[in-house]
């Protein structure tokens, strides 16, 4: 049985905020601000998630402001608000913001979200852009998990959408010095 997209993005955002801070992400961080996990009602049942949420941060309106600002754990926290409302190109969105700060979850995310399923229309082209973005950093979280994804999407793809891919990936990595 097939995961649900949702459920699958969730997880990685998750797995992303447990997982031990890597150097990029508290460089991007405010000072004095920390990573906390983001609860997940997409994997969990109704009362798990109610009981988790009372000791786990919670998105609010201020996380939008922090997550733009470069609080990495709010923009992960907003990121899920709008993948839990379905509300794809907001998630988009912020995934792109995230993925853009060269943050390995919402790149992640991104691929899940561009690559279909039940969250939209696909884009496969940048879907497995941004897979292939995450699988290159050889994260120990989260690595596998993209390698997975873009060979995935590349199953879904012909050879000229591939090399398109890998152009699109070249020219977002000179743009951003990587």
């Amino acid at each position: 049985m097939r995961i649900a997209a949702t459920a699958l993005v969730a997880a990685t955002l998750a797995m992303a905020m447990t997982a031990p801070a890597q150097s990029q992400t508290q460089a991007t961080q405010p000072q004095g601000q920390t990573q906390a996990p983001v609860t997940s009602s997409a994997s969990s049942s109704a009362s798990e998630s109610t009981s988790a949420s009372s000791s786990a941060p919670v998105y609010t309106a201020a996380d939008e402001a922090a997550g733009r600002a470069g609080d990495i754990a709010a923009l992960h926290r907003t990121l899920q608000h709008y993948i839990d409302a379905k509300d794809f190109k907001t998630a988009v969105v912020w995934a792109r913001l995230g993925a853009d700060k060269d943050d390995t979850a919402c790149e992640m995310a991104l691929a899940k979200l561009l690559s279909g399923n039940d969250l939209g229309p696909p884009d496969l082209l940048h879907a497995y852009m941004w897979a292939d973005i995450a699988a290159a950093k050889h994260d120990p979280d989260l690595g596998a998990d993209a390698g997975d994804l873009r060979d995935e999407i590349r199953h879904k793809m012909d050879t000229d959408q591939i090399m398109d891919a890998k152009a699109a990936e070249g020219k977002w990595r000179a743009a951003h010095h990587h």
